[in-house]
C-alpha cells in the first residue's frame, strides 16, 4: 500500500469507526495488500445474519493537504557535470546555508 505511519493510523481509525471493530495498530502493515486486508476484515466482521444488503462504501479523506506542494514553482536541476569545482562548492554552500 505504500503507507507511512500517520496514514496507517488514519486508515485504521476510519476502518474501526466504519466497521465497529477494534483493529491492531499494525493492521495496515500486517495486511499490506488490498486482498489480504479485505480478507482479514471480512474474517473479523461478526456474523451479519445472512443479509444480502451491500455494505456501505468506505471513503477515505487524507488529513494532509497537498495544496502546499502544488504552490511551489519547480526549478530546473543544475547540470552538475558541466560545473567547475568552484561552482559546485558555491552550490553546496547555497543549499546547505554555509557561510
Amino acid at each position: 500500500m505504500g503507507l507511512d505511519s500517520l496514514t496507517s493510523i488514519e486508515l485504521r481509525s476510519t476502518l474501526e469507526r466504519t466497521l465497529g471493530l477494534d483493529l491492531p495498530a499494525t493492521v495496515a502493515f500486517e495486511y499490506s495488500t488490498a486482498e489480504t486486508m479485505a480478507t482479514f476484515l471480512l474474517n473479523s466482521l461478526p456474523d451479519m445474519g445472512g443479509s444480502d444488503a451491500a455494505p456501505e462504501p468506505i471513503t477515505y479523506t487524507p488529513s494532509v493537504s497537498l495544496t502546499s506542494w502544488t504552490d511551489a514553482t519547480p526549478q530546473a536541476a543544475p547540470d552538475l557535470d558541466s560545473m567547475s569545482d568552484d561552482e559546485l562548492l558555491a552550490l553546496l554552500e547555497q543549499e546547505l546555508g554555509a557561510d
